[in-house]
C-alpha cells in the first residue's frame, strides 16, 4: 500500500486488469513497447515458380501434362511476342519429352493478315530436325502471340492443330506487353486443345 501510494503521489497510476486479463493503462502511463522490425516489402510476382495458367479448367487438367521451360526462355519468347507486336511471333520449342530448353525463332511465314494468324517456317523446321538428328533432343512444339487477345487457341490454331504430341505455347500481348502464357496440347481423343500447366525453373 505504502508503495502504491508513493507511485500515485509522483504521478504514476497502476494498470488496472480487465475481465478479459489484459491490464487497461491510464492515458500518458503505459509503458513504450519496443520499437517493431520493418517488414520487407512484398513484391509482386507476375508468375508463380511452378503453376497453372488462369483458364477454366485447370482444376480437371492439373495432372494432364507439365510443361517445363526455363524463366530465361520464357523471357526470350515474351520478347519476341512484344518485337513483332502488332503482328504475330513465331518459333519452335526444342528440347525433350515435355521439358523445353532452347527455341528457334522463326518468321512468321502466314500469308494474309499476320495479326491474327502464324506459320512457322517449313524450311526453319526441316533444317532443325536436320540438326538434332542423334542429339537427343528434338522438336517438341511451337510458341507464337496473340496480340490484343488472350493466350487462348483461336479458331486458326484448332485449324492447325494437326499434331497432337506438340506443345503449343501462347503469349498474349496487351498494348505490346505480355500478358501471360499458357501451354496447351491437342487431345487425341477430343482432338481439341487442353490447357496444360506451365512449370517455370
Amino acid at each position: 500500500m505504502e508503495t502504491a501510494r508513493a507511485l500515485r503521489r509522483q504521478g504514476h497510476r497502476p494498470a488496472r486488469r480487465l475481465p478479459c486479463g489484459k491490464s487497461h493503462f491510464h492515458p500518458g502511463t503505459a509503458p513504450v513497447p519496443a520499437s517493431r522490425p520493418q517488414r520487407a516489402p512484398m513484391r509482386a510476382h507476375r508468375r508463380r515458380r511452378c503453376g497453372q495458367g488462369n483458364g477454366a479448367g485447370n482444376a480437371q487438367n492439373k495432372n494432364w501434362a507439365v510443361i517445363t521451360l526455363p524463366r530465361t526462355l520464357l523471357r526470350q519468347i515474351e520478347n519476341a511476342a512484344e518485337a513483332a507486336y502488332p503482328n504475330e511471333c513465331c518459333g519452335l520449342l526444342i528440347g525433350s519429352g515435355l521439358t523445353a530448353t532452347r527455341v528457334a525463332e522463326s518468321p512468321n511465314a502466314a500469308e494474309g493478315d499476320k495479326t491474327t494468324r502464324f506459320e512457322a517456317s517449313p524450311q526453319l523446321r526441316f533444317d532443325v530436325m536436320r540438326r538434332l538428328e542423334g542429339s537427343g533432343e528434338d522438336i517438341i512444339g511451337h510458341y507464337h502471340s496473340h496480340p490484343g487477345h488472350p493466350a487462348i487457341p483461336s479458331k486458326h490454331d484448332r485449324d492447325m492443330a494437326f499434331e497432337p504430341g506438340l506443345v503449343w505455347l501462347i503469349t498474349s500481348v496487351i498494348n505490346g506487353k505480355t500478358a501471360e502464357t499458357r501451354a496447351y496440347r491437342v487431345d487425341e481423343e477430343s482432338k481439341g486443345f487442353k490447357e496444360a500447366t506451365v512449370c517455370i525453373q
